[in-house]
């Protein structure tokens, strides 16, 4: 059995309309919304065996207070930059070559790529849109990674913060 977890990067920050997209960092509510969705999630999850991320900068810290949560090594992020307005082909690339020893998987990254690829894995659901550091949360029998996509998959749960802070 293996636990796939989508996480939306939290909200970035707009104060520098100069800075390149890839650059942007979290705004003050993104790094307070990420370590609330976060310390939500490692209460009702013992682990995650390892973390997959988009290198642009707010999925980056998104990531690093998630792994600070599950006192997971930050250094041993896996950073795929193809996630970085990838498409739903690229989240399951990513998912596809992790190894067989991991059983629950987080992936940070961006909209649209990873609401496509949530209504992909999800069934019976339309997910119209993972909000800013919205969670889902999709368990499959499947023994590997690379067979998730295909395999038939259950929906457990999806958190998202209130909307306001969207």
């Amino acid at each position: 059995m293996k636990t796939l977890f989508l996480i939306r990067h939290a909200k970035s920050s707009w104060t520098d309309i100069n800075q390149k997209d890839f650059e942007r960092p979290l705004d003050g509510a993104g790094i307070t919304t990420a370590n609330e969705m976060a310390a939500n999630l490692s209460k009702n999850t013992p682990a995650i065996d390892l973390f997959i991320s988009s290198p642009a900068a707010r999925t980056t810290e998104t990531c690093k207070i998630f792994c600070r949560a599950f006192s997971f090594n930050e250094n041993e992020i896996v950073f795929v930059p193809n996630l970085y307005e990838g498409s739903e082909k690229n989240y399951e690339a990513a998912l596809s070559v992790v190894s067989d020893k991991h059983k629950q998987v987080a992936i940070v990254g961006h909209n649209p790529g990873i609401t496509y690829f949530a209504n992909r894995i999800v069934p019976n659901k339309w997910i119209e849109n993972i909000p800013a550091c919205g969670i889902i949360a999709v368990e499959s029998d499947c023994t590997s990674w690379k067979d998730f996509v295909a395999s038939p998959s259950r929906l457990l749960f999806m958190d998202y913060p209130p909307k306001d802070l969207d």
